[in-house]
């Protein structure tokens, strides 16, 4: 089995592991560029995002299923 590039997907595909990896990577960081700072930010917003919802548990495939659901 291959290890998925998750930078190459959007930040809404990405697992709860792989946010929270992305915002601690950039705890230990000094001096990160503008891009960086964007990067964490939407990490965090989804992570946020994801908590409000009660999603924090789903993986991104689940999250879609349930916003169609919802949407019904």
């Amino acid at each position: 089995m291959t290890k998925r590039n998750h930078y190459l997907l959007e930040i809404t595909k990405w697992t709860m592991e792989e946010l929270q990896n992305e915002i601690d990577s950039y705890k230990q960081l000094g001096g990160v560029g503008v891009k960086d700072t964007i990067r964490r930010n939407q990490a965090e917003d989804e992570l946020n995002w994801r908590n409000e919802k009660g999603y924090y548990d789903l993986t991104p495939e689940e999250i879609q299923q349930e916003e169609i659901e919802r949407e019904k």
